[in-house]
């Protein structure tokens, strides 16, 4: 019984992870370039099921971690020429204060700097460095090499991050790698000027995932509550002796 209790603790644990996942990728289901986050079973969660109950009390997070969806979302048109999206895969690099991050936000603009930047600020690279573009009439061909007014004035800067390494969400669509010391590599894709890429997000499965998780955990809730309620019975019997 106790084995089962143990069970169903983690359980919960796991769906409300669960549950503020599918939230959080309802929430930004209309934002440009949002990937879509996965919560995973981590597969040693069944090996530490007999500890459960000890991480609980311990305020241990739950045996999942989360993934990002990788999967290209639809692109939509703006006319904008510095409104870029990328084709395929691939991912515009950025400075951030923490450092070079990643993302397919392509909603770019020139700051009075002449840098050109991400719609939260921050500087997006070239091959060689900050992108400086002077004023002009901007254009941006399918192998993101940029020209104002007819003349090239710079070349973006497009890597490949393998499935295979973990991205962490820093929010406004940027992202780092989860393991240090890796250098993604330049890849050569199709960038379309003028459009963006939406979210890669189905509100339909966020919402059928989200009704789901919450059914198993009123389950596990009820669980619980039988085991919380046998236990008072075996105590007020064991109190008539």
């Amino acid at each position: 019984m106790q084995d089962a209790l143990s069970i169903a603790v983690q359980s919960l644990h796991n769906d409300m992870q669960r549950i503020e996942t599918h939230t959080h990728n309802l929430t930004n289901a209309t934002a440009t370039g949002y990937r879509r986050q996965i919560s995973l079973q981590s597969a040693a969660a069944f090996d530490q099921v007999f500890q459960a109950e000890s991480q609980v009390q311990q305020g241990q997070p739950g045996n999942r971690t989360l993934a990002i969806d990788q999967s290209v979302g639809v692109m939509k048109p703006t006319g904008k020429a510095l409104d870029l999206a990328i084709a395929g895969e691939g991912y515009f690099a950025v400075q951030t204060a923490q450092g070079v991050a990643y993302t397919r936000r392509g909603d770019f603009q020139v700051d009075a700097e002449g840098r050109l930047v991400t719609a939260s600020g921050e500087a997006v690279l070239s091959e060689q460095g900050q992108l400086r573009l002077p004023h002009g009439s901007y254009a941006v061909d399918k192998h993101g090499a940029i020209s104002v007014d007819g003349r090239q004035a710079g070349q973006l800067q497009l890597v490949e991050i393998k499935r295979e390494h973990a991205l962490v969400a820093l929010g406004n669509g940027l992202y780092r790698l989860a393991e240090a010391g890796i250098n993604p590599a330049a890849i050569k894709t199709e960038i379309r000027s003028g459009y963006l890429e939406a979210a890669n997000v189905s509100t339909a499965q966020e919402m059928v995932g989200l009704m789901e998780t919450m059914r198993h955990f009123e389950a596990n809730q009820k669980l619980v509550q039988g085991y919380d309620d046998a236990l008072s019975k075996a105590i007020q019997k064991l109190g008539e002796f």
